[in-house]
């Protein structure tokens, strides 16, 4: 059994950070638009094939053109077989990066689990990569995994895309945002670069996450460690990844201007909202007090159900109340903005468009047919459609709605941080030209006050683990903070 510390690192991990890597470097005269690269695209190459060589994670933030830094790694041996390794959203984005910069460049589009593979160079879709035998059993030379935040809930044993990302000879993982919400999530990152150091995930999170058995007999990692030991794990962290900001890799774009509006329901909303807070105290404590697995899980079933009606009743009401607001930022900025909202539910995006409706808001969720939504983000970009609503599991990562958007409206807040931080992104980005504003309308009192709260918190948390900085104050770190607190003649009544 492996020797773990209490006083310093197990040994495993102290031989990770001081193992030898190989040393390469980047023939630039490959690259025919070399001198047109941004100076962290560049060092991001460079990084990846000399100081780690050829197996790390490159997190730069969103909109610094990961995409492009991806496929330089990946025709740099144009010998070699090359798999990369995306959300099925994006394999048709990945394929018009390649005819743009590398348009002599041959992949195969890999789009369903019976497909033949008749090139060395492939671009496939997670759910495919997971389904196709002949995938499966390829001795890939260099693999590429795009949005690898999608690796932190594979299962370690039974899953079948960890073992080819192990067994490649390069492998290269790439993400703005690796860590959405615990240190957990960076588990199977680690795993996946390097089995041989992180073999036990009980370890990592015991050590990392304070995990624990529950009298229920469930292993509970969702915790987080004392500060020294997430400061050790922004160690491990940075000796595997190149990370950058937005902020950093782009000085030169203007700071962002954030307003944030406080609400406060009253009569009926009131009501409502502090009977749904009571019975999500009252399932909490049952959860909470669970003595067996079954007991655990039904508990966990029924208080997860009810949150999620909780967030969609709470967003509804939301909407009615800010209703003059929105009809307020259209009105002020119609004639030289182009303003998107963005909300989570389907139900909350479709009364914002009945609220919205004189302005004739174009509107994309989840239901919206793939090629009808890549033209209608094309009118957005070109700046043709002045109003739109979109859902942040849609349109949240891997769009680009500048330069025509400046102006985002968050009508809801996503529990996790960095799909907040992804929906400013989809503006504050490489070809923004427009001052960029923000306005976050906020319910005080309230379940949206509870999720706003647990975002500041997981905000720190997580520039602790991947920037090794300790900030009290809650800011992007894509952004310059410009902050303005409205506060509509509202008294503040904080949850206990």
């Amino acid at each position: 059994m492996q020797k773990e510390y209490d006083d310093g690192m197990p040994d495993l991990y102290l031989e990770y950070l001081t193992e030898k890597r190989s040393s390469s470097t980047m023939d630039w005269t490959t690259i025919p638009f070399a001198d047109k690269l941004y100076d962290h695209q560049k060092l991001a190459v460079e990084d990846a094939i000399g100081r780690c060589g050829g197996r790390c994670g490159i997190a730069a933030g969103a909109g610094l053109g990961k995409t492009l830094i991806g496929l330089i790694l990946a025709v740099r041996d144009t010998t070699k077989k090359v798999a990369i390794i995306t959300p099925s959203s994006k394999m048709r984005d990945w394929m018009l990066e390649l005819d743009t910069y590398f348009p002599d460049e041959s992949f195969q589009l890999l789009t369903k689990s019976k497909d033949k593979i008749t090139n060395r160079h492939v671009i496939t879709s997670y759910e495919i990569a997971k389904r196709h035998d002949r995938f499966q059993n390829i001795n890939w030379h260099t693999v590429i995994v795009d949005e690898c935040q999608q690796l932190r809930n594979v299962c370690q044993r039974s899953d079948t895309l960890l073992p080819i990302l192990q067994y490649s000879v390069n492998c290269y993982i790439l993400s703005a945002t690796p860590m959405m919400n615990r240190p957990s999530e960076l588990y199977n990152y680690l795993f996946a670069l390097y089995p041989e150091y992180f073999s036990s995930r009980r370890m990592f999170t015991r050590r990392y996450c304070a995990g624990f058995l529950t009298k229920s007999g469930v292993w509970d990692e969702s915790g987080v460690s004392d500060l020294n030991r997430l400061l050790e794990l922004n160690k491990l962290i940075k000796h595997t990844m190149f990370r950058i900001s937005t902020k950093k890799a782009l000085s030169d774009l203007k700071p962002v201007k954030r307003c944030k509006h406080w609400h406060y329901a009253e009569g009926k909303d009131r009501e409502k909202l502090e009977a749904m807070e009571k019975q999500r105290r009252i399932l909490a404590a049952q959860l909470s007090t669970a003595k067996t697995q079954s007991e655990y899980a039904a508990a966990k079933r029924i208080h997860t159900g009810f949150i999620s009606k909780m967030y969609l009743r709470t967003g509804l009401i939301k909407t009615r109340l800010f209703s003059s607001k929105c009809l307020e930022i259209v009105r002020d900025g119609y004639e030289h903005d182009r303003i998107v909202f963005f909300t989570h539910h389907v139900d909350v995006a479709e009364r914002l468009r009945r609220v919205l409706v004189e302005y004739e808001p174009l509107m994309i969720d989840g239901t919206t047919p793939k090629p009808l939504r890549q033209s209608m983000i094309k009118r957005i970009q070109t700046g043709l459609v002045k109003v739109s609503i979109l859902t942040l599991n849609s349109c949240g990562e891997g769009i680009t709605l500048s330069p025509g958007a400046n102006v985002i409206v968050f009508v809801e807040n996503d529990k996790t941080p960095t799909m907040m931080e992804q929906g400013e992104a989809r503006v504050y980005r490489i070809g923004t030209t427009k001052d960029v504003i923000i306005h976050w309308l906020l319910l005080a009192n309230s379940e949206d006050e509870r999720i706003y709260t647990s975002i500041q918190q997981k905000k720190q948390l997580i520039g602790i683990v991947m920037d090794g900085v300790f900030d009290d104050q809650f800011t992007f770190d894509c952004s310059t903070v410009d902050e303005v607190e409205i506060v509509e003649d509202v008294k503040r009544i904080k949850i206990d």
